[in-house]
């Protein structure tokens, strides 16, 4: 891994990276809300 590289295009990209976790948020939200929505599933399956 290269920490000045990736600092770097992070710095560049702010708004990309915003995007990516906002994104990142609302699936794992609509994730949450479907599982809860929803009846218990099998242990077993996901």
């Amino acid at each position: 891994m290269q920490p000045a590289r990736s600092r770097k295009l992070h710095g560049s990209q702010p708004r990309r990276a915003l995007a990516l976790r906002i994104a990142l948020a609302r699936s794992e939200t609509r994730r949450i809300l479907a599982a809860l929505a929803a009846p218990p599933a099998v242990p077993g399956r996901r």
